[in-house]
């Protein structure tokens, strides 16, 4: 009989997130995801604002807040920054309006308050300067 020994890869939450890596962990959907805001989807999120400034959209956020789209975009961008794009391309909203058309729509466990919580989150690991 061989023994098997488990690896410690089994002891870790699915999905592992390293938050040295800016890395986070959002329920979506009934599904644990990973969320990350890397250089390319930080890109990605530009390109949901029609191609404005990222460091425009990040004072704008931190003047004026963030609205629930906003907090939807920058999930987005986390979700597609961690690989998770197959998600997005599945949830996108069929809508007649334009700018919705680039949002989807998602079932997030702890609602606005924990988004809103999760969004601010990614774009201050993004942003974060390493002493």
């Amino acid at each position: 009989m061989k023994l098997v020994l488990p690896r410690f890869r089994d002891f870790l939450p699915t999905p592992f997130v390293n938050p040295r890596r800016g890395e986070l962990r959002l329920v979506i959907d009934g599904k644990a995801r990973r969320l990350r805001l890397t250089l390319s989807a930080l890109a990605y999120l530009e390109s949901l604002y029609d191609g404005k400034n990222i460091l425009l959209l990040t004072k704008d956020f931190a003047t004026h807040g963030m609205c629930a789209r906003d907090v939807i975009c920058v999930l987005q961008a986390g979700l597609y920054g961690a690989g998770e794009g197959d998600m997005i391309s599945e949830n996108i909203k069929a809508d007649t309006d334009e700018a919705a058309q680039k949002t989807c729509s998602f079932d997030i466990e702890g609602g606005y308050a924990r988004a809103s919580e999760v969004a601010a989150q990614l774009l201050e690991a993004a942003f974060l300067v390493a002493e």
